[in-house]
């Protein structure tokens, strides 16, 4: 049974498999490239908190949040959605009332926030063939990639590999 790359860096802090994998499970070495990509830096950085899960997000949302126009709610509430959100094909679908439980407000002002975010553009509401509500966060990657493009940071990465 092969497993997804963050259980192998998962395994190999913890040196064994996580429980949910249950026995029989093979775990193979991590991937060089995953090892690379900066999971070890990530758990040098923050310890076993890491290991209990953690997401990438890109400077730029931070660095932009006033030109989108992204109020402190409902950031918080747009990385809980990207909480849910490990592979660019499976699209997150996470219930707002999970949200507002983690952020401790009402469901209603999740609901509010994930309404706003779809109406500036930053999350699409999609409805699945099997009924289930996806919140697609394509949108908001299109908008900082053209961020990304005038980037002083991004900039200099790119100049820095080019050489």
């Amino acid at each position: 049974m092969s497993i997804e790359p963050h259980h192998d860096f998962i395994s190999q802090f913890l040196g064994k498999p996580p429980a949910s994998l249950g026995q029989g499970t093979s775990i193979k070495a991590p991937a060089e490239d995953v090892v690379d990509s900066g999971l070890a830096r990530i758990h040098t950085k923050w310890g076993d908190a890491a290991v209990a899960g953690f997401q990438a997000v890109p400077d730029l949302l931070f660095k932009h949040q006033k030109t989108l126009g992204i109020t402190a709610t409902e950031m918080v509430v747009l990385l809980n959605v990207l909480m849910h959100w490990w592979y660019a094909t499976k699209k997150p679908f996470p219930r707002p009332t999970t949200i507002a439980t983690r952020m401790g407000i009402a469901v209603r002002t999740v609901q509010r926030a994930i309404s706003r975010l779809e109406e500036i553009g930053l999350l699409k509401r999609v409805k699945t063939e099997e009924g289930t509500t996806i919140l697609d966060p394509d949108p908001l990657v299109d908008k900082l990639s053209v961020f990304a493009k005038t980037d002083r940071d991004f900039l200099a990465r790119r100049a820095q590999k080019a050489a």
